[in-house]
């Protein structure tokens, strides 16, 4: 299933680090305070986001940065307001503040030395 998530664009991506802003954030969400990351997009990355994930609802949408896939969550709705959260089967917050601080560290293309 994560191939296919992976390949769900040709094998190219939808996003990169330049189309994030550095505002990855990992909280506690939900009636079940459960580990999550918000994040937001550029302009570019809302559009683009906007379209893949309305042709992808409940699909996987692999999350790859450096080779390594950091995350599969599903598409549950169609996302259009630049703005998304990833949860769900996340251990703790630490763990969710690890994977907010790689998005942060390739927001606007950089990447970690």
């Amino acid at each position: 299933m994560i191939a296919d998530a992976l390949n769900a664009n040709g094998g190219q991506p939808i996003l990169t680090g330049a189309d994030l802003e550095p505002k990855s954030t990992a909280h506690l969400s939900g009636l079940n305070s459960a580990p999550a990351v918000s994040q937001v997009f550029t302009a570019k990355g809302t559009a683009a986001f906007a379209k893949f994930t309305t042709e992808h609802t409940k699909e996987l949408n692999g999350i790859v940065l450096d080779d390594a896939v950091l995350s599969a969550p599903i598409i549950n709705e169609p996302i259009v307001d630049g703005k998304a959260e990833i949860s769900g089967g996340f251990a703790s917050l630490n763990e969710v503040q690890v994977l907010a601080d790689r998005l942060n560290k390739a927001a606007g293309g950089r990447r970690k030395p």
